[in-house]
């Protein structure tokens, strides 16, 4: 028999590679799995393997330094990669060093099967094993649950979790891994067997109730997730004496896991029972959505983005609970809490007319509730945007029409009071918003605006200090003369005096 190492980073890939192909029939034993390139070097130049199977990309050793090793002793092995990376020049040196094929994930069964078979020292036809796998797999659970005459039976579908945005031959490698080792953990704990009908894999437990089926569904979890680093889920149907009302339950049960692990990272639990609801104790009812609402809505119109974030966390969570497993129910929560907002934005003048059709059909193209909750928010993140825009010309247009006023009364008695009135704008707020559009407070910059005209009517006019102040709006003559000495260096009367000499010297130099 010949001898194969396999090698991946990803143990879960490793598994589906081993449940792939009948190897056996090809007459490959595998004799070795490894998970970073410096122990697949190792293992193959120990154990001299006759095919070794290589992701291209691992950490300590990549796919084309290990195969550069071996072709500079002359091994004999066989190198097939496997890689996601499509570039030419990997494949160019892969196969310029002796591999014997490179394939592009996702690798389809046949081309790895004719990539294995170049190995091969005389061709192997190869067919589909029959076996737990096959079409038939509840008749032939049946079959063989009917050599232990059970007293009771129980259907489980089975759902592999967090598979969402890898490729198609991962997913299918991973399911393989989770049916392979469920199988071979059903026979060997005496619990039933595993077996696939169309699409969906299921287990056929015998002689246990609901609660020992439960029990025992989680401490497989935890098995699987030591083994792998994936995590599965599961939905049990109740336990039945008749052997005929197990296959009623496979629709009931697939529907529930499609409906229920739609909202996977919400679920309290990952073990569901077919005829109860996940969320029954957890229900939020109209009143609570509503209010989460209006919180929602009343920190995002104040531009409390953290107060907002956080309360949109406590919505999409009760969201899940009220939806119960119905995709079609939160998607309409998520619309009505935007619709909210957007009603808000426009009637302080802010244009954000469409979107809620956009967010649907998303949202409808979406794999699960977590990808939706983050379309909510981007659509949240948009409509935020679009207020603070609006703010920011707001601000503009408000500043002027302050630095305007002021321009005209500085004569006047203004106080911070005054001016937020003018504007309609809380008079604690518009200090520090005043401080933030001008980069000074509001007092220092009055002042300045009052010292120039001082200076304009000190050197134009004969007027004298105490007239002036009072003409620039101070009615405190010493405050006057205090606030001139700080911004000029000397008091009103000593600036005029040195004024008048210096331009009575020009007079004189002409």
């Amino acid at each position: 028999m010949l001898t194969m190492l396999i090698a991946d980073d990803e143990p879960v890939i490793i598994n589906g590679l081993k449940m792939l192909i009948d190897w056996s029939q090809l007459g490959i034993e595998i004799c070795c799995t490894c998970e970073n390139g410096s122990d697949a070097l190792s293992e193959i130049l120990a154990r001299k393997p006759d095919l070794a199977l290589l992701d291209i990309s691992m950490p300590g050793m990549i796919g084309i330094e290990i195969l550069k090793a071996l072709y500079a002793v002359q091994s004999k092995t066989k190198v097939i990669f496997i890689s996601g990376f499509q570039d030419f020049s990997y494949a160019h040196d892969a196969l310029s060093y002796g591999a014997v094929e490179y394939l592009l994930k996702p690798v389809k069964k046949d081309e790895l099967l004719r990539a294995v078979q170049k190995c091969l020292p005389v061709s192997v036809d190869y067919e589909e094993p029959d076996g737990p796998s096959t079409g038939n797999g509840l008749q032939e659970a049946f079959s063989r649950a009917a050599a232990l005459s059970p007293s009771r039976y129980l259907l489980v579908v089975v759902q592999p979790l967090g598979l969402t945005g890898r490729n198609q031959m991962e997913m299918q490698l991973i399911k393989f891994s989770f049916f392979g080792q469920l199988d071979t953990l059903c026979q060997q704990e005496k619990r039933g067997f595993a077996f696939q009908k169309g699409q969906n894999y299921f287990l056929l437990l015998t002689d246990m109730t609901e609660q020992q089926a439960d029990d025992w569904l989680h401490e497989v979890q935890k098995k699987l997730s030591q083994r792998s680093g994936c995590s599965v889920g599961f939905v049990y149907s109740p336990a039945t004496t008749e052997m005929n009302l197990v296959p009623t339950y496979t629709r009931p049960c697939r529907d529930v896991c499609q409906r229920y692990f739609y909202f996977e990272g919400w679920l309290p639990d990952t073990v569901l029972a077919m005829d109860r609801s996940p969320f029954a104790e957890r229900q939020a009812t109209p009143a609570q959505l509503h209010a989460l609402q209006e919180e929602i809505a009343s920190t995002f119109m104040e531009q409390d983005r953290d107060a907002c974030s956080a309360a949109v966390d406590r919505y999409l969570d009760a969201v899940a609970c009220a939806a119960d497993g119905r995709a079609d129910t939160a998607m309409y929560h998520l619309l009505v809490c935007r619709r909210m907002i957007q009603d808000r934005l426009e009637k302080t003048g802010v244009r954000c007319a469409g979107g809620s059709n956009e967010l649907m059909d998303a949202a409808r193209e979406a794999p699960d509730y977590r990808a939706v909750t983050r379309l909510f928010r981007q659509a949240l993140d948009e409509l935020y945007e679009k207020m603070a825009s609006q703010v920011r010309k707001n601000e503009h247009k408000d500043i002027r029409r302050v630095m305007d006023y002021i321009s005209e009364h500085y004569r006047e008695n203004l106080t911070l009071d005054v001016l937020a009135k003018h504007i309609h704008m809380n008079s604690f707020y518009f200090s520090s918003y005043f401080k933030k559009q001008v980069g000074q407070n509001f007092k220092d910059y009055l002042n300045r605006v009052r010292m120039e005209h001082a200076m304009e009517l000190l050197l134009s006019t004969d007027k004298r200090s105490y007239e002036i102040a009072d003409e620039v709006g101070f009615r405190d003559y010493r405050y006057f003369n205090e606030v001139f000495s700080r911004y000029y260096g000397k008091t009103p009367a000593a600036y005029r005096k040195e004024f008048l000499a210096g331009k009575g010297e020009a007079h004189e130099n002409e």
